[in-house]
């Protein structure tokens, strides 16, 4: 058998739990093998009959073989490239987007090259602002901080890129420490956090292009995105990985969900990116959508004022009224939309007479304003 050193490399790092797991839940029948440390798994597909062995150990011989010859029988089955089979198995607690430049360009071209660094970058920045526009909605019901919810967007990551391939493959796990006491991150009824935010992402796009190529004023689609919950960011980052005009490429977008992910009703089409959206269009909706949203401000003063449910039991973060200066030189004073933790360092910064720095959403109004924090730090 012909040796993959690229694959062995991977293999060398493989656990190998994930795998039998990953077999488990993708319907292969496990049965027992007369020789100890080795599991057999058994498939019977529509296109054929399939037989893995796997050595449970690394004392084997040819344990590195056997592994390799296991992955390309899965990957021919499961009419996939060995990294992304490998990508799968590695990330079993994890959903998958992968995202994928479709040109026929030359691979050693700039322009490609280019767009695949562009797409990388927006691509972070949109899961970015799909998972904090989705936890900060949904924070309350489990009350994490602003740091608790960072900890999870560094969780996310970018998997094993495909020989040959422009794809970028981005790693939403489904079960992550966040604190002590949460194993698994639940902020929406029935559904892993990942997976709600993976959904959440194709349902942005989808509503974007529907809405783009619509023949709705930039008012009404302006609307439609903030009820959608639709950030500017994510729109900034949307309008840097569309096609330009005119041109044969596109952005496919195909999601591998994990097999421990049940649901019926989950997304499995490729969702695409064309040339035939209106930039300039996209351009006029978000800068009235930052009408809508206020801008992303620094506020630095002091608190006056803390309000929340006086029932700790029913007190899921709470509201702080900050004296601070504008820059106009005038005292002002705004509502801050505060998470439990930081509420809870808000009440210390008030006891002891602290400043604070508040930083998130602004929106200001003839009398006042609110800011919904997204970062907040008391100065020592």
């Amino acid at each position: 058998m012909l040796i993959n050193v690229r694959i062995q490399r991977f293999i060398d790092e493989l656990n190998i739990k994930n795998f039998n797991d990953y077999l488990i839940a993708n319907k292969w029948k496990h049965y027992k093998s007369s020789r100890n440390n080795i599991n057999i798994y058994q498939l019977d597909a529509e296109n054929g009959f399939y037989q893995l062995s796997i050595p449970q150990n690394r004392d084997f011989i040819d344990y590195n073989e056997e592994v390799q010859k296991s992955l390309e029988i899965l990957s021919k089955v499961e009419n996939e490239s060995i990294e992304s089979t490998l990508n799968k198995i590695t990330y079993i607690t994890s959903n998958i987007l992968k995202f994928r430049i479709n040109n026929k360009f030359n691979l050693s071209s700039s322009a490609g090259l280019f767009d695949f660094a562009n797409l990388g970058e927006q691509v972070k920045l949109m899961i970015k602002n799909t998972a904090m526009s989705e936890l900060l909605v949904n924070n309350a019901k489990i009350q994490l901080s602003s740091e608790e919810i960072a900890r999870y967007l560094e969780s996310c990551e970018v998997g094993q890129s495909e020989i040959g391939s422009y794809i970028i493959p981005i790693i939403l796990p489904i079960y992550t420490k966040i604190s002590n006491n949460i194993e698994q991150l639940e902020l929406f009824p029935n559904q892993s956090t990942g997976y709600a935010i993976a959904t959440k992402l194709i349902s942005n796009i989808e509503t974007l292009k529907i809405a783009l190529k619509s023949e709705e004023s930039d008012d009404l689609i302006s609307q439609t995105l903030k009820e959608s919950n639709i950030k500017v960011g994510f729109c900034e980052a949307f309008s840097k990985i569309i096609p330009e005009a005119n041109s044969n490429k596109k952005i496919e977008i195909t999601p591998k969900w994990s097999p421990l992910i049940d649901d019926e009703n989950r997304i499995n089409k490729i969702v695409e990116i064309d040339s035939n959206i209106d930039k300039m269009k996209l351009k006029r909706v978000i800068k009235m959508i930052n009408l809508f949203e206020g801008s992303n401000e620094k506020i630095i003063g002091r608190i006056t004022k803390l309000k929340a449910s006086p029932l700790l039991e029913d007190r899921h973060g709470g509201f702080a009224d900050i004296s601070y200066i504008d820059k106009f030189d005038k005292k002002k004073v705004i509502s801050a939309i505060l998470s439990d933790g930081d509420y809870k360092k808000a009440i210390d910064a008030h006891e002891e007479g602290r400043m604070v720095i508040v930083r998130g959403t602004l929106t200001l109004k003839k009398r006042g304003g609110t800011i919904i924090c997204k970062n907040f730090e008391v100065i020592n």
